[in-house]
């Protein structure tokens, strides 16, 4: 788990004694398998999170949702 100091670095290594605070926190899962790799990061709060917070969180997930809406086959993410 990366505690909210460090959430705006998810691929970094936390310092292992830090604490977890009211968020947002990051939780990662890794897997590699036979060369093959799968990540699922997800944000979490332990207490309620500010208006501020939840106003960040609903522009990525809109800019999220504008992104897959306009990702087509055989186009590059970058002319998105």
């Amino acid at each position: 788990v990366w505690p909210s100091e460090y959430s705006f670095m998810p691929h970094s290594i936390p310092d292992m004694n830090a604490k977890i605070g009211a968020g947002p926190n990051i939780n990662i899962a890794l897997f590699v398998i036979q060369g093959y790799a799968a990540e699922c990061e997800r944000t979490f709060f332990t207490e309620d999170p500010t208006k501020e917070e939840v106003g960040h969180f609903n522009q990525m997930m809109n800019a999220r949702k504008l992104f897959l809406k306009h990702l087509k086959p055989g186009e590059k993410a970058s002319d998105i």
